[in-house]
């Protein structure tokens, strides 16, 4: 609603822009995901920004609180919000006082007080965030090696093209107006491209590379770049401006919109497979007169080995957690250990408190899944099950597996043998569609 508010206030292309969002991989993470924060601080996000609107225009007080209170929220869901809430207040008085050719004192000091209270916001954030973290011994882009520069700059492309490739061209075109032809500055839609700018930028110098991450500032590019397409419709009329577009809706097709359907289908299809097979396997557990081994096709220890090893704990604790059969079971390693990783004693089962390796042996259960770390192909997939007796298979659909750019280039250079900060992701397409549970004949 927030949305469609904003563009019912500064026009531009609705429709389209709220589908481009909406199946972008990023939102598509957070919309079915009850994990992410970026969800509720867009909502804030939003909010704050129609509160600020209505503010400006009618000067009531009500909406300052509102606009604050909102603000306030989305500065404390997420670490980098700050640079939202204080940069919009220090880019809107900026360019107020560009506007008035930086005479202070004719400024409405209703808008002077709107903006102070965002940066104070923000400021405040940051003296509280540097009191309680002061002693912290590791930092978030430590826990996870896969972060990168390297790999954010791709992931921000390929994932967030309006963000990426299309704001910084069409803010480049506003300034090129600014300073030729002497145009004035909408201090609050300006503002509006230069915070997320700004957001993104903050995250390539993190080397933070998750989807979702971008999704708050996606939303604002997409603003402000319809804004501008709608204010510049007839001087975007030259051959580099079609370039940046067809780039854009070339990435958007075959990378982020794929990408965001497969993460959408994937929350929505897979956790219900998961769900299905463990169903399957407490069953055949509880009938079993002899204890039953359980191995997890492509789960390794050690995150330098396996991409998702970090998410195998929460997974393979499902079992014993809902199911309560641990003592007739034990889940173990067929695949190579990384370094990475450390052993629990205190665990029951032998995945986690041990750095064995073996092999299944006849009768033991091998468990094909999405989350295997393996590289595989659909014939890769046909050719493992083959080798098993086939006891389950789930049946949820729909599953859109990741056929996107970026797989296919993992694939390109997967086949080639070259090695990029992205290798570590083997299994590239997210394969295979369903749960297999497959005995060892």
């Amino acid at each position: 609603m927030c949305f469609f508010s904003l563009y019912y206030y500064r026009g531009g292309y609705i429709c389209i822009t709220f589908i481009v969002f909406s199946l972008g991989t990023g939102y598509s993470q957070v919309i079915v995901s009850l994990c992410f924060p970026e969800l509720t601080e867009i909502m804030f996000l939003l909010l704050f920004i129609l509160m600020a609107f209505c503010y400006f225009e009618s000067k009531k007080f009500i909406w300052l609180i509102l606009a604050f209170i909102f603000g306030n929220a989305c500065i404390y869901l997420k670490e980098v919000a700050f640079i939202l809430i204080g940069g919009f207040g220090f880019f809107h008085l900026l360019f107020t006082l560009w506007n008035e050719k930086f005479r202070f004192n004719i400024l409405d000091k209703k808008i002077v007080l709107f903006d102070m209270l965002c940066m104070l916001s923000a400021i405040l954030f940051l003296g509280l965030y540097v009191i309680f973290s002061f002693n912290a011994e590791r930092n978030y882009v430590d826990l996870s090696s896969y972060f990168s520069p390297f790999r954010t700059m791709i992931v921000s492309v390929l994932g967030t093209p309006v963000l990426s490739v299309m704001l910084p061209c069409v803010l480049c075109f506003r300034i090129y107006r600014l300073f030729k032809y002497r145009e004035k500055l909408y201090p609050m839609t300006d503002s509006i491209g230069l915070i997320a700018l700004a957001y993104w930028v903050a995250y390539l110098i993190l080397g933070m590379s998750a989807f979702y991450y971008y999704a708050p500032a996606n939303i604002l590019a997409l603003i402000y770049v319809g804004y501008c397409i709608n204010l510049y419709k007839k001087e975007l009329k030259f051959i580099f401006a079609y370039v940046v577009l067809l780039i854009t809706l070339g990435i958007l097709l075959v990378s982020s919109v794929p990408s965001g359907i497969n993460a959408f289908t994937m929350y929505k299809t897979q956790s219900k497979n998961t769900q299905d097979a463990f169903n399957f396997l407490a069953e055949y557990i509880s009938k079993s007169p002899t204890k039953v081994n359980l191995y997890f096709d492509g789960f390794c220890r050690g995150q330098d080995k396996c991409h998702y090893a970090q998410f195998y704990n929460t997974l393979l604790w499902y079992l014993p957690l809902h199911y309560g059969f641990a003592d007739n079971y034990d889940i173990k390693s067929k695949e190579p250990n990384g370094k990475n990783f450390t052993t629990n004693p205190n665990s029951p089962l032998t995945f986690f408190n041990s750095d064995e390796v073996s092999e299944p042996q006849s009768g033991d259960i091998v468990i094909l899944h999405y989350m295997s770390s393996k590289y595989m192909t659909p014939s890769d997939v046909e050719d493992i099950v083959r080798q098993y007796e086939i006891l389950f298979i789930s049946n949820n659909y729909p599953y859109y597996p990741l056929y996107s750019l970026m797989s296919f280039g993992a694939w390109g250079l997967r086949e080639l043998n070259i090695q990029t900060p992205l290798s570590d992701i083997s299994n590239i397409f997210r394969l295979p569609s369903q749960v297999y549970v497959l005995r060892v004949p």
